[in-house]
């Protein structure tokens, strides 16, 4: 091969590696950039499903407030019906009674006339007939006839006087009434409508928000899924490539493939960062010299292996002139022995030699010409580059293998040169940032989770905390910091499944790789016993041809017959030498194959490969089954990412400052003021038990004023029934003691009627005034309660403080340097994010503090449980009371009414006569009463109705305007609320380096991210 030739295509082969160079350079920058954009898409999902589940949320309020509106206003419309029948029924019983009175007028007329006759024909028997029988008859018909005029006149007064109470039915004020209740309802309905209207609006398009925003995630983990295979794709063809045409060159951290392969916990004992190691197979011309003189091209003519190293940005410049020249000491040079492959491991500047080890795994130095003979060996030097300066950590680098050929080779080809190789795929040495301990101690000694996320307080405050110990001597605060974030359980979650989905992709990979090289190794090896088959065959021919032409010789055998046998016997000997060893190759290639008691055949490594190969894509369908069944998101959460987390969107762990004697401290005095807390608290708990009781007592009071106020008008009534009876009797002689007496006894229950119906107007004002006091002072309360849950949280914290300063105390007490530990605790604050900046989502019951379950808890005694409050009850409802009200009056007033007419009725000589006129009257009276009862039924119904809404409306301003609302509301709602259930949040601890340091000195280290803690919830137990 002419020099020229070499030269060009090592020249070819450069520029085809240069450019998959550059295109691995761009497929891992797109897919660097697919990841961050798949991360990003996610985040949008995430803020549109909050949003989302927060408008279904409120829609699904709105609708039910709707549907208790429109319910509200059916009922409304009911009692305006029933109230409008009542009307009429109350018109008709009014013109009935109105008839039935001047019916009984005419009859009392004619009643009283025919005794004014009578009287006179009386007057005409005592003159003409005194002492006759006609005069007596004519008497007695005189006392029976002002008998009965005095009935008539008796009965034309209760006539007048259910005509005018009939007269006074409210009938007509409970339409006007009802109907602006059907008005007020329509009103609030039309508005609860429209609420309803504009949360389905934003929940149509919360959802088509959110649809968008999945379909871009998937197209965004598409993209990924893509760019990741093409990444990987360019990878293997470069490892391809660089195995082929460049010796396998590789340049690595020896401490990172040794943590990664080993399936032991050995760990290279040189930490990350401080070693690399080149390997690379032998070049073309590496083998053993032969002696004396002989030709070089038949022997070994690699005399040294140059190992040189080359900053990547400057390998665009290196080429074979530079490593030909280059001075001793700025390259490492090993003899070329001839073995398959060689290795050597150089270690920075600085680094413990006492620790630079002789790896166990390194075979040791065998017959160069075996297959598996590897030169391995550890320098104890100082790793330089090319041009002298110590190699160091942070920046990139490339590896050369350059070729020094012999002096004979030299000579031959007539040229200095040697081969230098391609460059390997570049190495940035980074030393590992020290990783957060998984696991700690308990006081106990136990073991026990070292990172801890949980609310401090235990009071349902709106805080998480974070807490986790490092040991002293892995932690430098003027170089590193620690990042906590909180991340979604499901998206953790959904990484640990989309972990064990790549896991599957790989193993299934791997196993695809390994069946498909064992099948056709196996092809292979059958390829070969066909043509060793072939081979023995021809060759058994051949000695059949040779035998038969084989004769006697003896000494008379001319000679060239006996030249002839010879050959054939010496061909006959070399083809049975060749079927011996043919059929020895086949017995190998057959145990091969086959195997044997002690050897596994290829065909069952192909059988294990080709389970191994079914296993794998089960297991890879199965748990790509799983991940589709579920929804689970393509969400990824690696170091670069955590890094790439906005400030406002993690927070920087602080070391614990608190001494024993500082926490003991804090803790007393929040000690003392959580004591005063709870005698204000519990004062306040009985002064709002008071209030309870003065309200009850105000309750009591009115009502008994109002029954006395009913009492005094019965009494009045009776009065009145009496006086008109003495009237009757005395014949209106105002000289009647009786009379005077009748009329003394009325004017008496008018007097107590009145002072009943003052103590009424003070009872209800009194009852007004222990109201408006009770509302007034819950905001004095609850800034009392409020002072106690602070006062509380504080104590839970304190007493936290105190316990992590022993501990921390407790761990440190006698400790080496090297087992001192730093505690870190860091609460998030009010305003806590997630690591998308959004904010936490909280779990169960509320968005409030729920002070009245502390306060049940604390003072079972004395705590009262508070009354619902209903804002805006008695405005919304008035008109229904004050109609209620007036439908009893009208039922006292019919129930007087048939009492009168009753007593009239069961006398024998007026009797039967007013029956006639009554029965009508009875009727449409019993009509009335049944409408009655309708309407009073359709108003309690609408009374329950209107609560209902209301509450409803409470409801839905405890979200919009909660902070009006009296606190007593709050937590009594939103203590039973249960419709969201919130969010569960896991930490994870990023170890970086501080911002505030150079560039140089950031890409020294490699960043490290702790295990997630277990998962926890604002206000909430997680399962």
């Amino acid at each position: 091969m002419s020099i020229t030739y070499t030269e060009e295509l090592q020249g070819s082969i450069n520029n085809s590696n240069n450019q998959f160079i550059q295109e691995e350079y761009d497929l891992d920058h797109a897919n660097n950039a697919a990841k961050i954009s798949l991360y990003y898409a996610h985040g949008e999902t995430e803020k549109n499903a909050i949003n989302y589940r927060n408008a279904k949320i409120e829609q699904s309020r709105a609708l039910n407030l709707d549907n208790q509106a429109v319910q509200g206003v059916n009922l409304a419309t009911n009692a305006a019906t029933a109230a409008k029948q009542s009307l009429v029924d109350s018109g008709k019983a009014t013109s009935n009674i109105s008839t039935a009175a001047a019916n009984m007028q005419i009859a009392a007329n004619a009643i009283t006339k025919l005794s004014s006759d009578v009287a006179g024909i009386l007057a005409v028997a005592n003159a003409a007939d005194h002492g006759s029988q006609i005069q007596n008859s004519v008497e007695r018909a005189y006392k029976k006839i002002r008998k009965a005029a005095k009935l008539a006149e008796e009965v034309s007064l209760v006539s007048l006087n259910a005509t005018i109470e009939a007269a006074q039915s409210t009938a007509s004020t409970v339409v006007t009434d009802s109907q602006q209740t059907v008005t007020a309802m329509g009103n609030f309905q039309k508005s609860t409508a429209a609420q309803y209207s504009n949360t389905s609006a934003q929940a149509v398009a919360g959802n088509e928000g959110l649809t968008e925003a999945r379909k871009n995630e998937k197209a965004a983990a598409g993209n990924f899924d893509i760019t990741k295979k093409q990444d990987k794709a360019i990878k293997s063809t470069r490892q391809l490539i660089n195995k082929v045409s460049n010796y396998n060159l590789q340049l690595f951290d020896p401490a990172l493939k040794k943590t990664k392969s080993a399936t032991t916990d050995q760990v290279w004992i040189v930490p990350p960062g401080e070693s690399y190691t080149i390997s690379f197979n032998k070049f073309e011309g590496d083998g053993l010299s032969g002696n004396n003189g002989s030709d070089p091209t038949e022997s070994g003519y690699v005399k040294y292996y140059r190992l040189i190293m080359v900053k990547y940005d400057a390998s665009a410049s290196f080429d074979i002139n530079v490593a030909k020249d280059l001075d001793v000491g700025t390259y490492h040079q090993i003899p070329a022995k001839g073995y398959s492959s060689y290795a050597r491991t150089f270690y920075l500047l600085g680094t413990d030699q006492a620790l630079i080890p002789r790896d166990p795994s390194v075979p040791k130095e065998t017959d160069p010409n075996s297959l598996d003979a590897t030169d391995a060996k550890h320098v104890r030097g100082i790793a330089v580059d090319y041009l002298g300066k110590p190699v160091e950590p942070g920046e990139h680098y490339v590896a050369y293998v350059y070729a020094v050929y012999s002096d004979a080779y030299q000579k031959l080809i007539s040229n200095t040169d040697g081969l230098l190789s391609l460059p390997s795929k570049n190495l940035q040495l980074q030393m590992d940032l020290p990783k957060i301990p998984k696991h700690g101690l308990d006081k106990d000694g136990k073991s026990k989770d070292n990172l801890v996320l949980h609310d401090p307080t235990q009071l349902n405050s709106r805080n998480f905390a974070v807490q986790f110990e490092v040991k002293q001597k892995d932690y430098n605060p003027d170089l590193m910091e620690y990042r906590i974030m909180l991340v979604e359980k499901r998206n953790v979650d959904a990484q640990n499944l989309n972990k064990k989905v790549q896991a599957a992709l790989d193993r299934l990979d791997r196993a695809e790789y390994n069946y498909n090289r064992q099948k056709q190794k196996l092809q292979t090896m059958q390829q070969a016993l066909n043509r060793l088959e072939i081979e023995f065959n021809t060759t058994q021919v051949n000695v059949q041809e040779l035998e038969a032409n084989q004769i006697e010789v003896d000494e008379k055998t001319p000679v060239y017959i006996k030249a002839q046998q010879d050959e054939i016997t010496l061909q006959l000997g070399v083809l049975n030498k060749k079927l011996e060893t043919n059929r020895s190759s086949q017995v190998q290639l057959e145990v091969s194959i086959y195997g044997n008691a002690t050897t596994v055949g290829q065909q069952k490594v192909v059988a294990s490969a080709y389970k191994e190969y079914q296993d794998a894509l089960q297991a890879d369908q199965a748990i790509s089954t799983q991940k589709i069944e579920q929804n689970v998101s393509d969400f990824i959460f690696d170091a670069d990412l955590m890094n790439s987390v906005q400030p406002a969107n993690y927070y920087s762990a602080t070391p614990f400052k608190w001494t024993e004697e500082s926490a003991k401290s804090q803790h007393k005095e929040a000690k003392e003021t959580l004591k005063l807390a709870q005698l204000k608290a519990t004062d306040a708990i009985k002064e709002y038990a008071f209030y309870d009781f003065d309200l009850k007592e105000a309750h009591n009071a009115v009502q008994e004023a109002s029954d006395k106020v009913n009492e005094m008008k019965t009494a009045l009534s009776k009065a009145e029934s009496d006086l008109d009876k003495v009237e009757m009797n005395t014949s209106g002689s105002t000289d009647s003691q009786e009379l005077n007496d009748a009329i003394a006894a009325l004017n008496t229950a008018r007097d107590n009627l009145q002072l009943a119906e003052a103590e009424l107007a003070g009872r209800e004002v009194d009852l007004q005034i222990v109201e408006a006091n009770k509302t007034s002072g819950l905001s004095g309360i609850q800034k009392v309660l409020d002072g106690y849950v602070v006062a509380s949280a504080n104590n839970e914290r304190s007493t936290e403080i105190l316990e992590l300063s022993k501990k921390n105390k407790r761990t440190n007490r006698g400790a080496s340097a090297t087992n001192e530990v730093v505690l870190f605790y860091t609460e998030t604050g009010e305003d806590a994010t997630d690591n998308y900046g959004e904010p936490l989502q909280f779990n169960d019951i509320s968005n409030w503090k729920t002070t009245l379950d502390i306060f049940e808890k604390l003072w079972e005694k004395e705590a009262q449980k508070f009354d619902p409050f209903f804002n805006g009850i008695e405005q919304l409802g008035q008109s229904l009371e004050k109609n209620l009200k007036k439908l009893k009056l009208q039922e006292a007033a019919e129930k007087s009414v048939q009492e009168t007419f009753g007593h009239l009725l069961d006398s024998k000589d007026i009797g039967p006569y007013l029956k006639r006129y009554l029965k009508e009257v009875e009727d449409e009276a019993e009509h009335k009463i049944n409408e009655k009862e309708a309407l009073t039924k359709a108003a309690i119904d609408l009374e329950k109705e209107i609560q209902a809404i209301l509450k409803a409306i409470l409801e839905y301003k405890i979200d919009q305007e909660a902070d009006q609302l009296p606190e007593e509301v709050k937590d009594q709602y939103l203590a039973q609320k249960s419709n969201n259930p919130g969010i569960s949040y896991q930490a994870v601890v990023l170890t970086t380096i501080q911002a505030n340091n150079e560039e140089d000195l950031v890409n020294q280290y490699r960043l490290q991210h702790s295990h997630y803690s277990k998962p926890s919830a604002l206000w909430g137990v997680v399962e």
